[in-house]
């Protein structure tokens, strides 16, 4: 499994001495860079001979993406230069998670905001077909959203839609914080393409991984060696905490993984 993080892209060269196989970085952050000022951190990127899987952070309530704010012209209009900035830097899968762009009012018809996000993902993965990149839903807990909450939720978006480059990202953070169990999601792994992990507090303020953390980390391992789970996992939390403790996560994840699978070898009943 290949191990990466979720950073601003000043960080890229310590991820790479950290020893993190690839990086994600923020669409937010690549958006709000001018034309002149993208050309040049765009070589300054691909010159730091790292890979970048992907972007997170995929918009803000600036770029609505349902409710009655949203409109189309809007975020058309910003997925294409995203998607033309993505592919410039070889981008496999963009995530939309982006909790301020599908926050919708309270009295807002739940079924409708249902199906502006299918005609925003499948408009998104028909985009992106183009340039060979995988769009990744994500569920969100409740307390950072309103709407998408739960993994199964987004699982049956992404059957409905049914497009081959639309698939899912399974948050760690999220799906506990939703009340969810590893097993709640062991339906989903046909779509899931991608996981993020995390620690947090008791704020649900998240950060990397702590030495703390491995029972939690080593369970998740176990439970993803059961699914048959073997692509990509980051570490998505607070870039300010990248330095300290950037080097401690990818470590701890490692050992996490070659502990559960000798776990696996072991038992061939875990998580039934």
């Amino acid at each position: 499994m290949r191990i990466g993080c979720c950073i601003a892209a000043k960080y890229i060269p310590l991820a790479k001495e950290f020893g993190y196989d690839y990086v994600e970085l923020s669409a937010r952050e690549i958006m709000e860079m001018d034309t002149d000022i993208w050309k040049i951190k765009r070589k300054e990127i691909l010159n730091t001979d790292i890979p970048v899987l992907g972007f997170s952070a995929f918009a803000d309530e600036h770029t609505p993406l349902i409710g009655p704010c949203a409109h189309e012209e809007v975020w058309s209009a910003y997925l294409d230069i995203l998607l033309e900035r993505a592919s410039q830097l070889h981008i496999k899968n963009i995530g939309i998670g982006a909790p301020k762009a599908r926050m919708i009012p309270q009295d807002y018809n739940y079924e409708l905001a249902t199906r502006e996000m299918e005609y925003f993902l499948y408009t998104a993965a028909r985009k992106a077909s183009s340039y060979d990149i995988t769009i990744l839903y994500e569920a969100l807990h409740p307390k950072e959203c309103n709407f998408g909450n739960h993994t199964q939720e987004c699982y049956h978006t992404v059957k409905h839609i049914h497009s081959s480059n639309l698939k899912l990202v399974y948050d760690v953070y999220h799906a506990i914080n939703a009340g969810e169990e590893y097993a709640d999601s062991r339906m989903c792994f046909d779509e899931i393409r991608h996981i993020h992990i995390n620690s947090w507090d008791q704020r649900l303020r998240r950060y990397f991984i702590f030495k703390k953390d491995f029972p939690y980390v080593k369970d998740l391992c176990v439970f993803l060696q059961s699914v048959g789970y073997d692509e990509t996992i980051s570490v998505e939390a607070f870039n300010a905490n990248f330095p300290e403790t950037g080097a401690a996560s990818v470590s701890i994840i490692r050992e996490a993984l070659h502990e559960s699978e000798i776990y696996d070898s072991l038992s061939d009943n875990a998580f039934l």
